[in-house]
């Protein structure tokens, strides 16, 4: 599977870096045109509770 090019009304441009919790993507939010990243967590990740725990405490 390649690089994703739209995640629902977001469209990807560029990946802007890879870590241990997913990736990065550079991407523009169509609806109000804004640029935005997006970080798409690695599915190890978002089954452990504790980590995705820690990835909505970043978010906030």
């Amino acid at each position: 599977m390649g690089e994703p090019t739209q995640i629902a009304h977001y469209q990807i441009t560029g990946k802007l870096g890879e870590g241990g919790m997913g990736a990065v993507y550079r991407a523009t939010d169509t609806k109000p045109n804004l640029d935005v990243a997006i970080k798409v967590l690695s599915a190890a990740f978002a089954a452990d509770p504790d980590r995705l725990a820690r990835f909505t405490r970043e978010a906030q």
